[in-house]
């Protein structure tokens, strides 16, 4: 599931707040291969993750370290890019780079429209989620 926020929409789905018990540092490794799905963490890191049920990953850089810092198909499914997480993943980012998946062409066709630079300067975003296991 994904939806393009305009900058009013953002300010209106950002109203809301969420408790953590604890807060994981990502150590990522660079992608070795650039192919579908990248597994940038260490084994251990996921590890810990395969015990949540939801992983929430917030801003743009963890968002591209989510997908391996790759450039992909934007109309790429979210849940195949990710499925090597282990538990399910809710993304919420500022579009600031041309990393991006999961947007069907005519959606990416309205907002190209709307704003030619909707990818990379920060007035738009996106909410992604997906649980593949």
């Amino acid at each position: 599931m994904t939806e393009i926020l305009s900058p009013t929409d953002m300010a209106s789905a950002l109203t809301s707040s969420f408790v953590m018990d604890d807060v994981i540092r990502w150590e990522m490794h660079p992608p070795s291969r650039r192919g579908p799905p990248p597994n940038p963490f260490a084994a251990s890191l996921l590890a810990e993750f395969s015990a949540s049920t939801l992983a929430i990953v917030k801003g743009d850089a963890n968002y591209r370290r989510l997908l391996g810092d790759l450039k992909w198909d934007h109309h790429v499914p979210f849940a195949s890019v990710i499925s090597y997480f282990p538990c399910g993943v809710l993304a919420l980012r500022t579009c600031k780079s041309e990393v991006l998946v999961g947007v069907p062409a005519e959606r990416q066709q309205q907002a190209a429209a709307q704003d030619p630079k909707w990818l990379v300067n920060g007035r738009y975003g996106v909410m992604q989620y997906a649980h593949v296991r």
